[in-house]
C-alpha cells in the first residue's frame, strides 16, 4: 500500500492511462452480530496483480488529519519502541513479465530513476526497486537506530526485513 494525498486524483490519472484500478472505497465490515457496519477512516484502491510475481499495488488515503491522528494513537508499531524508524527501501525480485514492466513504467513513469534494476524514487526517503530474477523474494530495508538490531535481518518465507 502506498499512502497518497489524493486517491481520486491517482485513480483518475491511472484510469486515463488505461491502467485497471478499482474505484476508491472505504473498508467496511460488519460487527456486533452483523447488526452494525463499521467504516474505516481511509479509502483503498488497487491495481490488478502482476503476472509474473504474486504482488498487487494498492493506494490508500486517510479521510483527514483528525482520522490520521486518531489512528496513530491506536496503531503504534512496536518498531518505534525498538528505535526502528521506518522503511527506506523495498526490493521486489522475481520473474517480471513484459506486461509487469510496462505496468510499473505506466504507474511510476515520472519517479523512475534507473531502468536496471527498475528503480523508483517515491520521495527523498523511500525507494522501490523491481529486479528480474528466477525466484520471487522481497527485501524490506529499514532505518534502524537500535544497535541491538542494526545490521540484522529476519526472514518469513520469501520476505526478508533488514535493519540498516
Amino acid at each position: 500500500m502506498l499512502d497518497v494525498v489524493n486517491i481520486d486524483e491517482v485513480y483518475n490519472l491511472l484510469n486515463k492511462k488505461s491502467i485497471e484500478i478499482t474505484k476508491p472505497e472505504h473498508l467496511k465490515f460488519k460487527c456486533f452480530f452483523n447488526m452494525l457496519t463499521r467504516t474505516m477512516p481511509w479509502q483503498n484502491s488497487y491495481i490488478n496483480f502482476f503476472e509474473g510475481v504474486p504482488l498487487q499495488i494498492g493506494f490508500q488515503q486517510m479521510n483527514n488529519e483528525k482520522s490520521r491522528k486518531f489512528m496513530n494513537e491506536y496503531m503504534i508499531p512496536n518498531s518505534r519502541d525498538n528505535d526502528i524508524i521506518g522503511i527506506s527501501e523495498v526490493i521486489v525480485r522475481g520473474p517480471l513479465t513484459n506486461n509487469d514492466i510496462k505496468l510499473i513504467h505506466n504507474i511510476f513513469d515520472i519517479y523512475i530513476t534507473q531502468t536496471e534494476p527498475l528503480t523508483i524514487q517515491l520521495n527523498q526517503q523511500h525507494v522501490l526497486v523491481f529486479e528480474d530474477s528466477e525466484s520471487y523474494s522481497v527485501d524490506i530495508i529499514t532505518k534502524c537506530n537500535n544497535k541491538s538490531f542494526n545490521n540484522k535481518s529476519i526472514s518469513i518465507e520469501n520476505i526478508a526485513i533488514k535493519n540498516i
